[in-house]
């Protein structure tokens, strides 16, 4: 709580820090002994502006009690207030990050009992496990959507993850927009563990569930630049759920491409977004453009690109990828053409 109090991300909290600064060069600057006022203050009565003759009672005790009084239920409720917000919002992003991995309680090998982006209501039967003393049924104990599952034929041990499953989207979805709204100096926190949630688990979405979604992320898209114009990750993490919209319906791919531009213009020597440049090229259909940008960029930074450095090897990985599609585009037109 004391850390978070004196983040700089909101006037609440940097207000809150300016109050205390300014209560420790008080401290230290105050005068040791109290002066003499008939030595440093003006006498007779032209030393009293005529105004403020109308409010000399404020000078009585009882109001300065009032005063101490009001003044303390104002700070009390300034920082109710403004460290409410975010509290709130932090609270429920978790509750929209919820997932559930469920884990394989004994040894045995996986047989495929749902599917992923099936739902699942409490008792609905997830994972069948053969074992040594015969086949154990692995029951959801909450509802949602299968995000994951492990492969068929998988053995896993005690405590092994066989399937992640989010909670029904609507409900998801509602936990979002209640964090973002809890605290708007501090909403694209979970703005971005919004688009990260739909990114991995976009295959799960039905096309009712795209209704919804699709208009919630444009609007999401023009609050987050207007809070946050120059905020690389941002375009980052759109242009990333974008793509991965794409694969399932190009009409998304412009909006990517142009977040992405956007971004690296920003920020042209981060690696994440010349790796999503890549990839963007290649789910475009564009394998060479994507092998000259790798190419470009490692010839750029040949002097930092060693290959005993760990970012060639990232770089080196990527072209490896790029050349497989392009074999496997090439080993797909032959095949066309026989």
């Amino acid at each position: 709580f004391v850390q978070n109090l004196f983040l700089f991300d909101t006037p609440g909290t940097v207000g809150q820090f300016y109050l205390l600064v300014g209560f420790i060069v008080f401290i230290e600057t105050a005068p040791k002994v109290a002066l003499d006022p008939s030595a440093t203050s003006p006498g007779g009565l032209e030393a009293v502006p005529g105004w403020a003759t109308r409010f000399s009672f404020l000078q009585t005790d009882q109001w300065k009690s009032a005063g101490i009084i009001v003044a303390a239920a104002v700070a009390m409720v300034a920082i109710y207030f403004l460290t409410l917000g975010p509290y709130v919002g932090s609270k429920t992003v978790l509750l929209g990050l919820r997932t559930i991995a469920y884990n394989a309680p004994v040894q045995g090998v996986i047989q495929h009992v749902a599917n992923v982006s099936d739902r699942l209501n409490v008792g609905d039967n997830v994972v069948g496990l053969d074992t040594p003393t015969g086949p154990t049924m692995f029951q959801a104990p909450t509802a949602g959507i299968i995000c994951e599952l492990a492969a068929n034929g998988q053995q896993v041990g005690p405590g092994g993850d066989m399937a992640r499953v989010i909670p029904l989207w609507d409900e998801t979805l509602d936990f979002f927009e209640d964090s973002i709204s809890a605290s708007p100096g501090l909403a694209n926190y979970p703005r971005r563990w919004l688009l990260t949630t739909l990114n991995s688990c976009w295959h799960t979405l039905s096309d009712q569930n795209l209704q919804r979604v699709l208009p919630l992320l444009e609007s999401e898209l023009d609050d987050a630049l207007d809070a946050e114009p120059k905020e690389w990750r941002i375009h980052l993490s759109f242009a990333n759920l974008y793509q991965t919209a794409g694969r399932r319906d190009p009409r998304h791919l412009p909006v990517a491409r142009d977040l992405l531009e956007e971004a690296i213009d920003l920020a042209p020597e981060r690696i994440e977004l010349i790796q999503l440049q890549v990839r963007q090229f290649v789910i475009e259909g564009d394998p060479q453009g994507a092998l000259a940008v790798v190419d470009d960029y490692i010839a750029a930074h040949a002097e930092y690109l060693t290959p005993d450095s760990k970012f060639f090897a990232v770089f080196d990985s990527l072209r490896r990828d790029v050349e497989g599609v392009i074999e496997a585009s090439g080993a797909g037109i032959a095949s066309d053409e026989d």
